[in-house]
């Protein structure tokens, strides 16, 4: 690979799993409420696993139709390449006020947010974030792993002055 230049590209089928799984997941919890309270009825499971089964497929089609398929960074500019049409963003280094790269937990989905132009990141403490006006967010849900992990260090490396969060960057790096 290319150390000027990365490129990952999204693939359906990794948000699909993903989602699978967040439903399984979801089905267990609300299960396990129904099981563990006498006042959850059969309906309130019929009734939430419905809830979650709408929400992650809003979740697909919204991705489908303007989601981050693309990007490709090097040191002066990242691309974004969104929806079915790969409509290009093109964020310049020099735009971006911050960048912060999360992860809940050792593990988890990384997200990063590249905050530009009027945005805003307002912290509440040590695990709450708010994000207000403009900004791109990549979840890594529709990436490889490794590919996405191989951005974020290329991020880290050619972008460490705009990252405002290190929480979970020692995580990338054993």
């Amino acid at each position: 690979m290319d150390d000027s230049k990365i490129i990952i590209e999204a693939k359906e089928k990794n948000l699909v799993v993903v989602n699978i799984i967040t439903f399984i997941l979801a089905i267990i919890i609300i299960f396990s409420m129904l099981k563990l309270r006498d006042s959850f009825s059969k309906n309130y499971f019929i009734f939430a696993t419905f809830l979650v089964m709408l929400y992650l497929i809003f979740d697909y089609y919204i991705w489908k139709i303007k989601g981050i398929r693309k990007v490709e960074i090097d040191e002066e500019k990242i691309i974004f390449y969104r929806g079915k049409n790969l409509n290009s963003f093109v964020l310049n280094k020099n735009d971006i006020k911050e960048i912060d790269i999360f992860s809940k937990f050792k593990g988890s989905r990384y997200i990063i947010n590249f905050v530009y132009g009027n945005g805003k990141i307002i912290r509440v403490g040590n695990n709450m974030t708010f994000f207000s006006g403009d900004r791109v967010r990549l979840v890594e849900d529709a990436f490889g792993e490794k590919e996405f992990k191989e951005f974020m260090l290329y991020l880290i490396k050619n972008y460490k002055d705009k990252i405002i969060n290190y929480k979970c960057i020692s995580d990338l790096e054993e």
